[in-house]
């Protein structure tokens, strides 16, 4: 008898089509994640065997139910509920079983009896094996204590189980690369060494390099958990060594089944820790996107010569935060980001006799820089003296370079956009860019690109004070919206939004449901741009730009083409590819 027959004779009500082949593991120890809920047979007893599923809790953890099919020592039927939470490779489950209703039976509550029924551990050896440990009544086992194996027989369609972090994934997740450095802790001062972690859809490696440390055997250890060991070999005059963890794993590749994400990074020997990291950053360190952002410090008056500047860049894997400042007095000053100190300016006489200050962070991390592992985007930036705050300044999101309402994207002022003097883009003689008749962006006596009312150089027909997307909210006529998609962290979960344009004015709606009551991050292609507060499990939030009502937020961002998400604690909730 095969597996698929055994199991229509175990869930007769349930036909089952066709197994489906599933892909092996590696062999280090697997994560149980979203891609272990399926059909798992008792290969070893007749017609027995459970349905599974992972399931997501409010509060950012995992549980795993079980439901049992199964028979007591007089031959009935017997079906057992199990629920508990996941813990690496197992889930412990405490069982309970319902007496009393019958066959297509009313809802009634008092007429069902619903009983605790022992506990048991699934331990899960790859994707598709598993041993079970139960403690059930002895009147169904006679022992009370059974142990036997758990075969998959079926998964979620068009889902592969790797056993690693990817699992857990959203099939949109942004490719990402975090880099952080090792630091000697003094037992070892020449040593050091650099963790990598790189993500995308589908995929996720973590790499941590050494150098400089005796030939021998070490230990990694993330967040304080043993998750492999480093050989270190003679490199010449040199020593070095490395580990990589990937997930899905291929062959030997060891499994990537732990999140570094928001832990510690350490090396050890013979419990004593060589090398230690910050904890890895939670946001990617080296998202895809390119960012160059600069402003002015606010001067609060207390030293009214003092001036400075602050800028952030990200390109590719590498994040810059620096501040400049000159003309405060001698001395040394807190730097607070978000109400965190994060450094020291000092403030020196440079060659010239002028006073300068500079402050200087970065990931990965030069000799002369400190490691940036926070992102200043919306934070409130404060230089500190004892008395409070000298300068300061709210650090934006984005750049406001594209806000410019007179010129083109090269900043010329009379010109289209590909330099000529006389003619629009389009290389027509007496028309410009938007197909209008008479007249061009060249600067003509009737119009020109500085806002007047009949052409631009941007395409559109009768304003040009827009941002450099082309966009013409004069006219532009826009009416969006989107369904968020769950994520399965909490099933319950769902969110629309909506964004429009009409008449120069910018409106947005964001609606929640299904949620359970605390705070959430609404976030824009990986960046919060507002804290969601949910309250009997809705939240309503509705933007403007301008804003034209009291309950508004101001929209600061273009939603279309980005990736919309809902998260709390690092665990997302729902997204949205929103249409362009």
């Amino acid at each position: 008898m095969n597996r698929l027959t055994r199991l229509k004779r175990a869930f007769p009500l349930t036909p089952i089509a066709a197994a489906i082949a599933l892909a092996g593991t590696a062999s280090a120890q697997v994560k149980v994640t979203s891609d272990f809920t399926g059909i798992w047979d008792q290969p070893d007893q007749e017609s027995q065997g459970f349905v599974v599923q992972i399931v997501g809790q409010p509060d950012g953890s995992t549980e795993g139910v079980a439901y049992w099919f199964t028979y007591d020592d007089a031959g009935n039927p017997l079906w057992v509920v199990g629920q508990g939470p996941v813990e690496g490779d197992q889930i412990n489950l405490d069982f309970v079983r319902v007496d009393g209703p019958q066959f297509l039976e009313a809802n009634n509550p008092n007429a069902r009896s619903v009983s605790s029924f022992g506990s048991g551990t699934m331990k899960f050896s790859s994707c598709n094996e598993a041993t079970v440990d139960v403690q059930l009544p002895g009147a169904v086992t006679g022992t009370g204590l059974e142990s036997f194996r758990m075969s998959r027989l079926a998964s979620v369609l068009n889902r592969k189980c790797s056993g690693g972090i990817t699992d857990n994934f959203v099939a949109n997740a942004p490719a990402e690369e975090v880099e952080i450095d090792l630091v000697s802790t003094g037992v070892e001062p020449g040593a050091s060494g650099e963790a990598e972690l790189e993500t995308g859809p589908g995929y996720a490696s973590f790499e941590v390099e050494v150098e400089g440390l005796a030939a021998g055997s070490y230990d990694l250890l993330v967040g304080g958990a043993v998750v492999g060991s480093i050989t270190v070999e003679q490199d010449g005059d040199d020593t070095s060594g490395d580990i990589e963890f990937d997930s899905p794993a291929d062959g030997d590749e060891l499994l990537l089944s732990f999140e570094p994400r928001g832990q510690v990074i350490e090396v050890a020997q013979n419990g004593t820790i060589l090398l230690s990291s910050n904890p890895v950053p939670q946001k990617p360190v080296g998202n895809v996107e390119e960012v160059d952002i600069e402003v002015d410090f606010d001067n609060l008056g207390v030293y009214p010569q003092a001036s400075g500047e602050v800028s952030f860049e990200i390109n590719g894997a590498r994040r810059e935060f620096e501040i400049d400042v000159e003309d405060l007095p001698l001395g040394d000053y807190p730097v607070q980001v978000g109400g965190l100190e994060v450094g020291l300016l000092m403030m020196e006489l440079d060659d010239d006799g002028d006073l300068e200050g500079e402050l200087e962070f970065g990931n990965p991390a030069d000799d002369d820089e400190i490691l940036l592992t926070f992102d200043p985007r919306g934070q409130l930036v404060e230089i500190l003296d004892a008395a409070g705050p000298v300068l300061a300044v709210e650090f934006p999101d984005e750049s406001d370079d594209d806000d410019s309402g007179d010129d083109s994207d090269d900043g010329s002022d009379d010109d289209s956009d590909d330099g000529s003097d006389d003619d629009s883009d389009d290389g027509s003689d007496d028309d410009s860019d938007d197909g209008s008749d008479d007249d061009s962006d060249d600067g003509s006596d009737d119009d020109s690109d500085d806002g007047s009312d009949d052409d631009s150089d941007d395409g559109s027909d009768d304003d040009s004070d827009d941002s450099d997307d082309g966009s013409d909210d004069g006219n532009e006529s826009v009416d969006l919206s989107g369904s968020f998609v769950n994520t399965g962290a909490n099933p319950d979960a769902e969110g629309e939004f909506s964004f429009q344009i009409e008449g120069g004015d910018r409106d947005a709606s964001l609606e929640l449901s299904g949620l359970a009551d605390g705070s959430y991050e609404f976030a824009v292609d990986g960046s919060t741009v507002l804290t969601v507060t949910v309250e009997d499990g809705e939240a309503d939030v509705d933007f403007g730009d301008p804003v034209d009502e009291d309950d508004e937020v101001l929209l600061t961002f273009d939603p279309r083409g980005r990736v919309l998400s809902i998260r709390q604690g690092g665990t997302e909730f729902l997204t949205l590819n929103f249409p362009s």
